[in-house]
C-alpha cells in the first residue's frame, strides 16, 4: 500500500513527492507542468515519520525514522543525492519527524519521543545548509507533564520559526494546541495556548506563515461534531 504522502515545491516550479510503501520511503520529482522527472526512487526505510521541504536553491530535504533513529536525506533540484541517510538522532525513538527550511538556508527538524513511559516531549534540531548537524537537540515544549506530541514547524520571514504541538491535559481539555516562537538563534518565547477558549479535544495542528510576519494555525476539535478551528 501507498501511504503518508508529503510534497514540497521548489522556487523554479519543480516539486518532489515522498510517500511510503510498507516500511520503505520513496520519492519522485515533477516538473512545473506535473510531468515526472526521472524515475521513482527509494529514499530509505521509514516507519514513524516522513516529511519533505525545499530551500531557496531548489534542493529537497527529507526526514524519516526507522528502528529508533532519525535520518536526513538531501537531494538537489536535478535529483542528485547531496546527503545520504545522515543519522541526526538515536537516543530515543523519534516519532512524526518534520522539517522546515529557514530563511538563511539552514533547516530545523522536529519529532517527539513517543516511547518515553514518563510522557513524551517534542524536540527540535538545527541542521546547517550543507546538511551537517548544528548543535544539540532542544526542547520545543516548556511544560513537561503528560504527553507533548506531534510538533509541526513553519519558517517566519524574520529568520526564525514557529512550532505548534498537541499537549495533553495542560489546558484542561484532553488535548490542547500550544505553540512557541523561536528566533534565528533558536531562542524560544514562552508557550502560547493557541486553542484557549475552545472546549473539546484539540489535535492535528497545522501552521503557516503570514505575509505580515505572523502566522495562522488550524486544527481539528475531535469532540463531536469535530469542527475545524483556526487562530491567527
Amino acid at each position: 500500500w501507498q501511504a503518508f504522502p508529503h510534497i514540497a515545491a521548489a522556487p523554479n516550479g519543480t516539486f518532489m513527492a515522498v510517500w511510503t510503501t510498507g516500511w520503505m520511503a520513496h520519492g519522485q520529482r515533477f516538473s512545473s507542468s506535473c510531468e515526472k522527472l526521472g524515475d521513482q526512487f527509494n529514499i530509505g526505510f521509514s516507519f514513524n515519520g516522513l516529511d519533505v521541504a525545499s530551500d531557496s536553491n531548489g534542493d529537497f530535504w527529507v526526514v524519516r525514522s526507522h528502528q529508533g533513529k532519525g535520518y536526513l536525506d538531501k537531494y538537489s533540484n536535478a535529483g542528485e543525492q547531496l546527503v545520504d541517510g545522515l543519522i541526526y538522532y538515536e537516543a530515543e525513538a523519534p516519532i512524526r519527524n518534520v522539517i522546515t527550511v529557514l530563511q538563511d538556508g539552514r533547516a530545523v527538524v522536529g519529532w517527539y519521543n513517543g516511547n518515553n513511559p514518563g510522557g513524551s516531549d517534542a524536540y527540535g534540531l538545527m541542521i546547517n545548509a550543507n546538511g551537517t548537524i548544528a548543535g544539540a537537540p532542544f526542547l520545543i515544549n516548556q511544560t513537561r507533564a503528560n504527553n507533548q506530541r506531534s510538533p509541526l514547524f513553519t519558517a517566519l520571514p524574520n529568520g526564525g520559526f514557529v512550532a505548534v504541538w498537541e499537549s495533553f491535559g495542560q489546558g484542561g481539555a484532553l488535548y490542547d494546541i500550544y505553540g512557541r516562537i523561536f528566533d534565528a538563534a533558536g531562542t524560544g518565547s514562552g508557550e502560547i495556548w493557541i486553542s484557549e477558549g475552545a472546549e473539546g479535544n484539540h489535535q492535528t495542528p497545522f501552521v503557516t506563515p503570514r505575509a505580515d510576519g505572523g502566522f495562522a494555525v488550524g486544527w481539528t476539535n475531535k469532540t463531536a461534531p469535530q469542527h475545524v478551528l483556526m487562530r491567527a
